[in-house]
């Protein structure tokens, strides 16, 4: 995608600031490039925003859209409940 192309038709969706942001040479956060990299990949989410599916992609546990997503990154356990929180502390 380019940059004209995105500012103009892209969907509103977490990651399009972040891909605006880098397409300008930018400096992004490890979160703000992968939020980037999931717009890229889904095209814009022109599909609408939903879970993308692709399992094997290993940013999928960080997949913004994602159904009964569960963060992978320590300190990230605010509102998860019983044992996905425990999942999350025992890393």
């Amino acid at each position: 995608m380019k940059l004209e192309e995105i500012e103009r038709y892209g969907k509103n969706a977490r990651g399009k600031k972040e891909l605006i942001r880098h397409l300008d040479d930018l400096r992004l956060t490890p979160r703000q490039m992968i939020l980037a990299k999931c717009y890229e990949c889904t095209n814009g989410y022109v599909d609408g925003k939903v879970d993308c599916l692709v399992c094997s992609c290993p940013l999928y546990s960080l997949m913004p859209f994602r159904k009964g997503a569960v963060y992978a990154l320590a300190g990230h356990a605010e509102g998860l409940r019983g044992k996905e929180k425990l999942k999350v502390r025992a890393r």
